[in-house]
């Protein structure tokens, strides 16, 4: 299947708190999308991208403004899953995100029909540029 199918958007870890990623864009191009709903959405057998991160997050704040700026320069939208917690569900976040073959965070996941096809970890400079020069051209 190729990438240009996928669709993006954002997905939250828990959306009872407001911890958004600053943004310099007025459109909204990181879509806040909740545990429960990603869960629906691999359920239902469908394919989409989802970037993973949170705001407290070093690497994320420096790599969130260059996804934007790519976002925003080919006009498509991605899910972001907010992994920012309190203390106390630390480990189980971790556990979620195991679960997903996540490891670090920022991470753009790749899911393919329900499976996840691939995990970018956009802290390493060479999956980064991979995950930017995909989203550049085919993603609608």
């Amino acid at each position: 299947m190729g990438i240009g199918s996928f669709y993006l958007a954002r997905v939250h870890g828990n959306s009872k708190e407001n911890n958004e990623i600053p943004t310099t864009s007025k459109v909204k191009i990181l879509l806040d999308i909740n545990k429960e709903s990603l869960a629906e959405k691999i359920e239902n057998k469908e394919s989409f991208l989802v970037y993973i991160g949170r705001p407290s997050c070093p690497d994320c704040r420096k790599f969130t403004p260059k996804l934007e700026k790519k976002l925003t320069d080919t006009n498509k939208q991605i899910l972001y899953y907010n992994t920012e917690v309190r203390a106390s569900k630390k480990q189980e976040m971790r556990v979620y995100l195991n679960s997903l073959g996540i490891k670090s965070v920022p991470t753009i996941m790749v899911v393919s029909k329900g499976n996840v096809e691939k995990v970018y970890d956009c802290s390493v400079e060479s999956q980064s540029e991979e995950i930017m020069n995909t989203l550049g051209g085919k993603i609608k």
